[in-house]
């Protein structure tokens, strides 16, 4: 992307005005310096006299100094590009229709006087309405870069499809997915479990315990019922997405954490939807973080969390367990939502016709 230090190259205002103009700036400048002094003109014949006193002619000096800067000011101004012409709008759509990156996309649309930045591409996209498109595709690009990437590896293209290319995630990949931010495809949570540090670890944990584990399957569980997504442990969900790492989320290894993160996913989501998850743990720095990515399913998923039926829904243990008690979750833009009832129902219908 470019520097931040790069300025844009534009010409001043001054090239475009004709010196006429300028001549008209600089003589209404003087009229008014002369009309605020109360100065006098007397006419004596073959001449004529400007009557003004010393204190008259300071004022004058420092007045005329600040029409010089004041006017230097108006003609020496910047133009503004029309930054989304119709060309540029088109150039953004083709972008954006191929999936590429926002930093691609702010790139290539800017100029030597008009620096695009990614919030701009960002903003531009939702105006037109045409963001969520823009993250199916870019999830697309993604999902067919990185199958290409693990076919030059030599890894089963049946195992690409089972775990969502989780093999050849790697450190460069998920920095990717914190620069561009939460959304439909990609969600961030701090921790999966509550921190083993905190002087009140022994008296919540339980519930903390039940209520941050669940946060992570339901999300899991909305990916899955959408286009698919990832969601990577270890990071704030808050920008700008600072990377917290696994230490005090009782990691103990990352067998271990593994082990445990897919127990729990499925007890409440169920075998079938294993095949469609995979699980790394990558290295960033110092730090380690989780990286789930899923893949979507061809099925509806719902998410029987009995743990957290019992302890936060306050079913009782026999509703708790029964199938169902299953909530149904859906990927929105940044979030998560619980479809209910007929909701549910012609939702599934519509998505999943295969059943």
């Amino acid at each position: 992307m470019a520097s931040q230090k790069e300025r844009p190259n534009v010409q001043p205002l001054s090239q475009g005005l004709a010196p006429m103009q300028v001549l008209i700036i600089a003589m209404v400048a003087a009229l008014i310096i002369f009309g605020a002094l109360n100065i006098q003109f007397i006419d004596m014949g073959e001449k004529t006299v400007i009557a003004i006193s010393e204190w008259q002619s300071l004022l004058a000096g420092v007045l005329g100094l600040l029409a010089i800067v004041s006017i230097r000011k108006i003609v020496t101004r910047k133009r503004v590009p029309k930054r989304w012409s119709a060309a540029n709008v088109a150039k953004l759509n083709e972008l954006s229709s191929r999936g590429e990156g926002l930093d691609v996309i702010a790139r290539t649309l800017s100029t030597s006087n008009d620096l695009v930045s990614e919030q701009s591409v960002r903003s531009k996209l939702v105006s037109l309405g045409q963001y969520k498109e823009y993250q199916e595709s870019y999830w697309r690009r993604l999902e067919r870069d990185y199958q290409k990437h693990a076919e030059k590896r030599g890894v089963p293209s049946e195992s690409l499809d089972v775990i969502q290319d989780a093999y050849v995630l790697d450190e460069n990949f998920v920095r990717l997915l914190i620069n561009q931010s939460e959304q439909k495809i990609v969600e961030f949570k701090e921790s999966f479990n509550y921190p083993r540090d905190r002087d009140d670890h022994a008296s919540v944990h339980q519930t903390k315990d039940v209520e941050l584990n669940h946060a992570v399957i339901k999300s899991i569980a909305a990916f899955l019922n959408t286009v698919g997504g990832y969601l990577v442990i270890g990071v704030k969900d808050t920008p700008p997405h600072k990377i917290v790492g696994l230490f005090n989320d009782k990691f103990e290894g990352q067998d271990l954490y593994i082990r445990r993160l897919n127990d729990k996913i499925q007890a409440a989501l169920g075998k079938a939807a294993m095949t469609k998850i995979g699980i790394k743990i990558c290295k960033l720095g110092p730090d380690d973080v989780c990286l789930v990515s899923c893949k979507r399913s061809n099925i509806p998923v719902f998410c029987n969390d009995t743990k957290y039926n019992q302890k936060i829904r306050r079913l009782p243990k026999k509703e708790a367990m029964a199938k169902r008690s299953g909530q149904f979750y859906l990927r929105q833009d940044k979030g998560v939502a619980e479809l209910e009832g007929r909701d549910a129902v012609r939702y599934i219908a519509e998505h999943f016709s295969n059943i």
